[in-house]
């Protein structure tokens, strides 16, 4: 899951309401009796945290409460007791803090279900509650807390439909469900709410197509907050939407995980994306080019583990900021690009490269090899052909893991090989036609904690004292 910050000091700001004495009175006798009823049910006694808990001083200095005013005239603003050790039902009784701006319970070990009472705190603006056991449907009045910006509830196990009241929370900001075990459809309503910018549902089982979202945050164009959506790792069906275009602060978009089925949309993503994600899907077809403009901003490409064919794409081999790029698991064909209008020295930021399990042809490009950022380079599993370009891998000083396996490579290993074992901790040269003396170097390298180079039947091991496989 991607990350997301708490909740900015502003969200607590508070316009001071007019009390009569028997108002505060009675502010006061609630308030404490809701925390009493939290120390009691969540046993207290072994929090972590508890400084003045239950004290005869006022409850605004017990540990992790925070009122207006530490006299306690105006109310709880924020319940902060996060990793504390809380164990229990979440207390129901909690919805009678109307004055609550803050609620961080995260990471701690609540069961129970959300009360459908929490809907009328219409002065809720954070409800931490991820990383608990707390179970249930997510009641629909959650929809009628109007002052609700930011509402992570993962790592729990939440059940059955997302309510699509949700979508009525029109100064919602974050929402964060994901590592739950929702079902049913993601309701477009919400997708479309004006001032979302955090949208995290994944690995949860929830169905249906992304067709109708997709189109709900294109709508908002150019006047779109979102920044993160992740429907990873569920049960989505259909094609597959297109990353916003007109957006101008999407930064992630990741459906990975799912049964997308059909192309991905030849349409150029925001400038502003830097993750790009449809992979283990089952999608066909040829990728785009006009996924990767040339001011694109993307760092992270994943379209591993579909049905794509077709060649690699001009574009992705040019782009000037990604780091790593994952088209692994598919059926493309042709040489890797690297000639031409295209120079893969432009991938001057490139740290990961896996192609593997495809049907590539040609040699390994020396410009790629050579890549000054390179940790990791996979092109197993292909129709490679051609020498392994020794030279520039020795200069690559970033690589780490190096993996050539099944294809039909041929010519020596040289010494520059060799050289790659004093800082490679993982080197799969295994069933090409390599074929020479084996270099006594790179069977002692400091660094390899994984060396393969069998099933090259034409390696010379004599020189080790040793034959294949003994």
């Amino acid at each position: 899951m991607w990350g997301w910050d708490g909740p900015d000091d502003e969200d607590l700001a508070f316009d001071v309401d007019a009390f009569d004495v028997d108002q505060v009175a009675e502010t006061r006798r609630v308030e404490r009796m809701v925390l009493t009823d939290l120390y009691r049910t969540t046993e207290g006694s072994r929090w972590y945290r508890q400084r003045g808990w239950l004290s005869r001083e006022t409850h605004c200095a017990w540990e992790g409460v925070t009122c207006l005013r530490r006299s306690d005239p105006f109310g709880v603003l924020s319940l902060e007791l996060r990793d504390n050790g809380l164990a229990g039902p979440l207390p129901q009784t909690l919805a009678r803090l109307h004055k609550l701006r803050n609620l961080d319970l995260r990471d701690n070990a609540l069961r129970g279900s959300v009360s459908s009472a929490f809907g009328s705190m219409t002065k809720l603006k954070v409800l931490l509650l991820k990383g608990n056991a707390v179970n249930g449907k997510l009641p629909k009045e959650l929809g009628g807390a109007a002052g609700l910006t930011q509402a992570d509830l993962s790592a729990n196990a939440f059940i059955g439909a997302m309510p699509a009241d949700l979508g009525r929370l029109s100064n919602l900001r974050m929402l964060n469900v994901s590592h739950n075990g929702l079902s049913g459809e993601l309701p477009h309503r919400l997708c479309g709410a004006p001032s979302l910018e955090v949208l995290s549902a994944s690995k949860n089982r929830i169905r249906g197509g992304l067709e109708r979202c997709g189109a709900a945050l294109d709508a908002r164009g150019a006047a779109s907050t979102m920044r993160l959506f992740d429907a990873s790792e569920n049960n989505f069906d259909g094609e597959p939407p297109a990353a916003p275009s007109r957006s101008g602060s999407l930064a992630i978009w990741d459906v990975s995980g799912n049964a997308l089925t059909g192309t991905i949309p030849n349409r150029a993503p925001p400038r502003s994306l830097r993750v790009l994600s449809y992979a283990r899907n089952k999608l066909t077809g040829a990728i785009p080019d006009a996924l990767f403009p040339r001011d694109s901003g993307l760092r992270r490409v994943d379209l591993s583990g579909n049905a794509l064919n077709g060649t690699l794409p001009d574009g992705l081999m040019g782009l000037t900021k990604v780091r790593v790029v994952n088209v692994s698991g598919n059926a493309l064909s042709g040489a890797i690009p690297s000639e031409g209008d295209v120079d893969v020295r432009a991938m001057a930021s490139l740290t990961d490269f896996d192609a593997s399990n495809n049907a590539l042809v040609g040699a390994v490009p020396p410009s790629l090899a050579g890549l000054k950022h390179l940790r990791t380079l996979s092109l197993r599993g292909n129709k490679l052909t051609g020498t392994i370009p020794c030279d520039q891998l020795a200069h690559s000083r970033s690589l780490r893991e190096l993996d050539l396996s099944d294809n039909d490579l041929s010519g020596e290993l040289s010494g520059d090989v060799a050289a790659l074992g004093e800082r490679l901790t993982r080197l799969d040269l295994s069933r090409n036609r390599l074929s020479g003396p084996v270099p006594v170097g790179l069977i002692t390298g400091r660094a390899l904690t994984h060396l393969d180079i069998s099933g090259n039947e034409d390696l010379d091991w004599t020189s080790l004292g040793v034959r294949e496989g003994a």
